[in-house]
């Protein structure tokens, strides 16, 4: 249960995701800093069923989540709400960025941001070199974090044999990458 002042109490539902109902405003922190609405932190694997219901209600692939939950971050506030979640996957010198999702009721906060800054932080202290995403309709928004479009021929071979560009997302997806410094 989480309260909102001047409401009741309420706890929050999968369908909820889907809502767009409101929210007190969030400012992420990292997890252990004072102030802020609540945390970001490694994804633990009682987290994989919401992230995965926030995948979904946003088109996003489910596929892979539970493989692996240490490379998945996510918000929560203080009340202990999922709000929102973002993937990793560590392909030797090159990552792979995948599913940023926000529940609809958080969205302009500053949660995907503050997610996407924490997985480009953990590419950098696994030793990648690059960062790959695969985007449909996001290319603009993914721009302002220094990634940039490239031929999906441009693409490592690892990256183009990874489960998210042979199968997870259509042809039609925009390839992107940020290069990162040492």
């Amino acid at each position: 249960m989480i309260a909102i002042p001047g409401q009741r109490p309420y706890k929050w539902r999968m369908s909820d995701f889907r809502s767009g109902g409101q929210y007190p405003s969030a400012a992420p922190r990292e997890s252990g800093k004072k102030g802020g609405s609540g945390v970001l932190r490694a994804a633990r694997a009682a987290d994989l069923a919401v992230i995965e219901g926030m995948l979904a209600s946003s088109g996003l692939p489910v596929e892979g989540v539970r493989e692996g939950p240490g490379y998945f971050f996510v918000y929560v506030d203080d009340g202990g709400t999922l709000l929102g979640a973002v993937g990793l996957e560590l392909y030797g010198t090159a990552g792979l960025l995948r599913s940023t999702a926000v529940v609809a009721c958080a969205r302009r906060r500053g949660i995907a941001a503050a997610l996407i800054e924490r997985v480009v932080a953990r590419a950098r202290e696994r030793g990648c070199q690059a960062l790959y995403l695969l985007t449909l309709d996001a290319e603009r928004y993914f721009q302002r974090f220094g990634f940039t479009a490239i031929g999906r021929d441009e693409a490592p071979e690892v990256i183009q044999a990874s489960p998210e560009f042979t199968t997870l997302c259509p042809l039609s997806a925009v390839l992107m990458r940020k290069l990162l410094e040492a």
